[in-house]
């Protein structure tokens, strides 16, 4: 069979499958993008609140509370006598009598030294003669004049002789006035080789033996008055209007651990220091001698704390140190005597807010309110740094989950600051604070200005805390923490 001229029919056959495929292939890619659209498009609030829940700050919060407030100035001294003088001889030679060793006591006008005065006794004996010669001369004198007259009346002598008689009685009585005042001198003279206690005290810095030769020049010893001892305390010009004479002052001394004493101011000098701004107040203290010992528990030169009290609030309202914050636009506008902070509160629509808080007294981990923050207030502790005023946040229990921000540790908005600080605004006198790093917490270097805590460790005046030694800076973030959750 002639099979040559048969039509073959496997070409049309193959165009055929393979449409056929890419449509099956099409019909599956298209299901599947629908598919996927339907599946993203159902998941996509969830996702949504799931990413925007974990950019939220986590933040932890803490009440605020009440307590007592001492407001107190505490201030370093040193003892000093309430009165010293110094024990001289007014004239020069050899000390023949001595009467007194350091530590003893003695009262005013009781005879310490005498010094030799052999060469003054003589010459007052030769004046005393002196003076008598003048006398005899003088009476002489007046008799002459008297029976002068009486002649002249018979012109037996002339006027010319009377008056030489009166001018030579006038010299004669000139001269004795001269002796006498030379003696009066010289007993003087005399009575300074004697050399008495000017006043009452305890005789310290005994500098001459028997024997020595006394000069005007150079101190025998000092007397000190000790009781009642003195101490003299710089305080803040701001703060002298509330000090009041005979105010009771308490002190800490070191050689007397564990003890106080108490005094009161006796003087508050009349003017201010120019370069410290300060005033030096005069604090007396009670010293009489132990009758055990038979010493003085105080002596000068000894180390005190001292502790001034303005005032006692018991009700104040106190907030946490780490929810304070201090940027650097708030500290360059503060004023003197002002003690500015921020901190965040949260509202029931977990919110931040920042709050500008006007602190008072310093009382290590918390610091009295003056204005600005309400008993019913919550404040950020931990998460507030660079923390933006009205953003959302996450509220935590555990210290361990609240976060600072992803930015760097303190910065704001701003893009400086705020910072957990407590330096002084520029009035500030010299003290143990420093101005706090950017992103720390508020740390106990931290002053308000012109305050002090109380109970010893406040200092030169300022709100501060004293020693330093007390004062301790709390970590920084570590770098995990500084982290936020990633999306």
């Amino acid at each position: 069979m002639d099979h040559s001229h048969r039509p073959s029919t496997a070409c049309p056959i193959a165009p055929q499958r393979f449409a056929s495929r890419s449509l099956l292939v099409f019909v599956l890619l298209l299901a599947s993008a629908i598919a996927l659209s339907a599946c993203q498009k159902g998941g996509t609030p969830a996702l949504a609140a799931d990413s925007e829940e974990k950019t939220k700050r986590k933040v932890l919060l803490e009440n605020l509370e009440r307590g007592e407030i001492i407001d107190a100035l505490t201030v370093t001294a040193t003892l000093k006598p309430n009165a010293q003088v110094a024990v001289l001889s007014l004239m020069t030679d050899r000390i023949i009598e001595l009467n007194f060793e350091d530590g003893d006591e003695v009262v005013e006008g009781q005879v310490l030294a005498r010094v030799r005065k052999d060469a003054m006794s003589k010459n007052q004996d030769q004046l005393k003669a002196q003076v008598e010669a003048l006398d005899t001369q003088i009476s002489a004198y007046s008799r002459e004049l008297d029976r002068s007259r009486k002649l002249l009346e018979g012109h037996v002598v002339s006027q010319q002789s009377i008056d030489q008689l009166q001018t030579s009685y006038d010299a004669a009585v000139a001269q004795r006035r001269g002796l006498l005042a030379q003696r009066s001198q010289l007993q003087i003279n005399l009575d300074n080789a004697t050399v008495r206690a000017a006043m009452s005290g305890t005789i310290v810095n005994k500098r001459v033996e028997l024997g020595d030769l006394a000069t005007p020049s150079v101190p025998m010893a000092t007397i000190m008055s000790l009781d009642p001892i003195k101490v003299e305390v710089k305080v803040p010009e701001e703060r002298i209007g509330e000090l009041r004479i005979g105010q009771e002052i308490r002190l800490r001394l070191d050689a007397l651990p564990g003890e106080q004493v108490v005094g009161t101011i006796d003087r508050i000098l009349p003017y201010i220091n120019v370069d410290s701004h300060t005033n030096t107040v005069e604090i007396l203290l009670p010293n009489p001698v132990d009758p055990q010992s038979g010493q003085r528990k105080l002596k000068p030169g000894m180390f005190a704390w001292a502790t001034i009290i303005f005032g006692v609030r018991p009700n104040a309202l106190l907030v946490p140190q780490q929810a304070l914050l201090l940027d650097e636009e708030l500290f360059a506008n503060a004023k003197p005597g002002d003690n500015p902070r921020y901190a965040f509160v949260v509202d029931a629509q977990k919110r931040a807010h920042r709050r500008l808080v006007q602190i008072g007294v310093d009382l290590d981990d918390r610091y009295e309110v003056l204005s600005g923050l309400d008993e019913t207030d919550q404040v950020i502790v931990r998460g507030h740094h660079g923390l933006e005023d009205g953003a959302e946040v996450v509220l935590s229990k555990d210290q361990s989950e609240a976060s600072p921000p992803a930015t760097t540790a303190g910065q704001d908005s701003k893009g400086s600051g705020p910072r957990d600080a407590n330096p002084s605004p520029p009035s500030q006198e010299a003290g143990t604070t420093g101005q706090a790093p950017n992103g720390q917490e508020a740390g106990g270097t931290g002053q308000a200005p012109h305050r002090q805590e109380v109970g010893g460790t406040g200092q030169v005046p300022n709100r501060q805390k004293t020693p330093a030694a007390d004062t301790a800076i709390p970590a920084v973030p570590s770098a995990a923490e500084a982290t936020p959750p990633s999306n």
